[in-house]
């Protein structure tokens, strides 16, 4: 690549060894999430989703996601696409949790974030855990819902329901 180059003051010079050296095409590259899902292991197939908002601004981007093989949430240069290097709040929920919070969180290339944990219980998604919850985990009980089944293991019974009492009245952090 050959080049004239222009300084402050207005100097050119000619090169025909020119290298260009483009930085922070992918500002938050190798970017790592790891989230935290209450009485049991993240899996492959569970939907996250990722809300970060600017605290200054209040711009906010959200996306779903899913872990990979380790637990881990990699987004995509697309699901990050316009956030930079700074200061963010991190919101995560999941099907059947209640959305937690972290804020003022350093966002930048390779950098790993432990999220909070998740309580499960929120059957219906609706900000809180109640009655409403507790009338949907009883339509399942004693069978193999995944839904209702929230430490995974094979069958909706005390176990669950002892997750649900534990975070009853717990609502989502805002």
């Amino acid at each position: 690549l050959s080049a004239t180059v222009r300084d402050t003051a207005g100097n050119t010079a000619n090169s025909s060894n020119v290298t260009v050296s483009v930085n922070n095409l992918y500002p938050l590259a190798n970017l790592v999430f790891i989230p935290q899902i209450e009485g049991r292991q993240v899996e492959s197939a569970d939907q996250m989703k990722i809300i970060i908002v600017n605290p200054q601004t209040l711009a906010r981007i959200e996306f779903t996601i899913q872990p990979d093989q380790e637990g881990k949430l990699r987004p995509s240069p697309t699901d990050v696409s316009g956030l930079t290097s700074g200061i963010y709040d991190i919101l995560i929920d999941s099907a059947s949790c209640l959305k937690r919070k972290l804020s003022g969180v350093t966002l930048g290339p390779d950098i790993i974030i432990t999220l909070p944990q998740i309580p499960i219980g929120n059957m219906n998604d609706d900000t809180i855990i109640n009655t409403l919850d507790w009338s949907l985990l009883n339509a399942q009980w004693r069978t193999s819902n995944t839904q209702g089944d929230f430490n995974r293991d094979g069958i909706v019974n005390t176990l669950d329901w002892s997750f649900m009492n534990k975070n009853w009245g717990l609502s989502d952090a805002s």
